[in-house]
């Protein structure tokens, strides 16, 4: 791929998604306000110790997986491609039904994890520097591995999930300042301090109510999380200031 200004075998390891691709392509814009994600950069002056980083990627989906090519066509189930009225269509192979979730990747020199959530309450949770392969799901399993207490580790993934399902603009590249606005935590490491175990604990799961095939907010469970003010959660109507 031509990228602008990179010279060749150029590599970044900046952590970043789609919304962050569009500034360096058109014409190195400014960031706006309404822009939910950071520009990459490309450019070898902005790899400073002051650039704002990031190490979160969250990433959703709705509706049927479809399998491309043969090699796992046994592995599909059975399901109509139309979910309006499924008694009059026949089935068709190839498709994945219950394939409504929201994953989150989150990225950084000491760690790296992947957690998702189906929409039929299933969930994983991989660290992807010992399973880069994601062949151990670690959801539920020994509350120790990998030195990190996994029941503390899922509350505070799931909670930064619940912050950026319905974020816009800074509460989507700074989530833990939308969790945080004094800005007592900016990373998952600050997070995971057993002081912080309460205020996690209180949070709501993120969760749907059914597997729809497209975006319902009213099924979607919990909009939000609570903010942090001193040793405890603000109620659910001062949260609403950091999202439309």
């Amino acid at each position: 791929m031509f990228w602008p200004i990179l010279t060749s075998f150029t590599l970044l390891t900046t952590v970043s998604a789609l919304d962050s691709i569009d500034y360096p392509l058109l014409a190195d814009i400014p960031l706006r306000d309404d822009f939910n994600g950071l520009p990459i950069p490309v450019k070898f002056a902005d790899h400073t110790p002051d650039s704002i980083k990031t190490e979160h990627v969250n990433i959703e989906y709705w509706g049927s997986g479809i399998i491309e090519g043969t090699v796992f066509d046994n592995l599909s189930m059975q399901v109509t491609p139309n979910n309006h009225d499924r008694a009059l269509t026949a089935p068709q192979e190839g498709y994945f039904d219950h394939n409504t979730y929201k994953t989150l990747r989150i990225v950084s020199e000491k760690y790296e994890f992947m957690y998702t959530v189906w929409c039929n309450g299933e969930h994983e949770l991989y660290d992807m520097k010992r399973d880069p392969y994601q062949t151990f799901n670690l959801y539920a399993k020994q509350p120790q591995c990998s030195s990190y207490n996994i029941a503390q580790l899922v509350k505070r993934l799931d909670t930064l999930v619940l912050t950026l399902k319905n974020c816009q603009g800074d509460s989507c590249r700074h989530p833990w300042k939308a969790m945080f606005p004094s800005g007592e935590v900016t990373s998952l490491q600050h997070a995971l301090a057993t002081s912080y175990d309460e205020f996690f604990s209180s949070q709501p799961w993120v969760s749907f109510d059914e597997c729809t095939q497209g975006y319902i907010p009213e099924l979607e469970g919990p909009a939000r999380p609570y903010l942090y003010q001193g040793s405890f959660a603000r109620d659910a109507e001062l949260r609403d200031e950091h999202w439309i």
